[in-house]
């Protein structure tokens, strides 16, 4: 697969910001993609109240990207909160999931 300009300067963002949290100690998801960077797939986590609460989260890299953003999948919250739809997709990026007990 050819990658972009764009894709290697997105890419190296990435990396930066994961290695700034991980130094922080404030990490808090894990991903990797296909050997195309079309699908991505991972765990993210949420520490409140001593609890840990992690989650497996999937995505796709839309044919249109940039123009329209990846839709972030989290597969064990379906349903679960009014802000979920299609499978786990999380409508509202700066809302906040409420956590729930499984």
């Amino acid at each position: 697969a050819v990658v972009s300009t764009q894709s290697t300067g997105e890419f190296s963002s990435l990396i930066k910001y994961i290695q700034n949290n991980k130094e922080a100690d404030n990490d808090w998801f894990r991903i990797e993609s296909n050997k195309e960077g079309t699908r991505w797939f991972g765990k993210c986590w949420y520490i409140q109240d001593y609890k840990k609460y992690e989650f497996e989260l999937e995505f796709d890299i839309p044919v249109t990207y940039p123009a329209t953003a990846p839709e972030i999948a989290i597969p064990k919250l379906d349903g679960k909160t009014a802000k979920m739809y299609r499978g786990g997709s999380y409508l509202g990026e700066r809302e906040r999931i409420e956590m729930v007990n499984f």
